[in-house]
């Protein structure tokens, strides 16, 4: 009697072994040709990424003319903007993430002021331009940095409702006081 029931274990084991390993698993479907053509390559977007890559370097271009132009001296933050040197600026590596009172100041290259705000700002919950939330949160209370930002590092292509898309500009912040 045990014997029947190794010799069904040994069985029953068997057979759920073959079956398990003769399952492969599917590979992913490929796409069908009907029509014996390979589906075309997206060109609307290819194109619309060229024309956004060369309206980014145009941006880079004037900015760098601007700063030129003006013998501002400044250096160019990890996102591509330019903040312009101080004499208070500091340079250690303090994190300082706690909500800030700021004034924000947006002008044109050509400076004229297209917006002026105060706002609370709390770290990972504001909607800021790249380029000032690079700088912000490594600023203390009382301390001012002008930001020099093509449009790709402040307001973008769609811009808001002061800033009109594609803007390059400076950005003034001025830290009020850190909450």
């Amino acid at each position: 009697m045990k014997r029947v029931y190794r010799l069904a274990t040994v069985a029953l084991v068997a057979v759920t072994s073959a079956l398990l390993s003769g399952c492969d698993k599917p590979a992913p479907q490929r796409p069908s040709y009907r029509t014996g053509q390979v589906q075309a390559t997206d060109t609307t977007l290819l194109t619309l990424m060229a024309l956004n890559e060369r309206l980014a370097a145009e941006a880079d271009r004037q900015v760098s003319a601007y700063i030129r132009s003006k013998d501002i001296d400044a250096y160019q933050l990890e996102c591509g903007a330019w903040s312009v040197r101080s004499q208070a600026e500091r340079h250690d590596t303090d994190d300082d993430t706690r909500a800030a009172e700021v004034v924000l100041t947006i002008l044109r290259l050509d400076s004229t002021l297209m917006v002026q705000e105060d706002r609370l700002v709390r770290p990972n919950s504001e909607h800021l331009p790249m380029a000032v939330d690079e700088v912000i949160w490594g600023m203390r209370d009382g301390e001012s940095r002008t930001l020099i930002c093509p449009w790709y590092t402040a307001y973008g292509a769609t811009g808001n409702d002061a800033v009109p898309p594609y803007t390059n500009c400076i950005i003034e912040i001025y830290v009020n006081r850190r909450l």
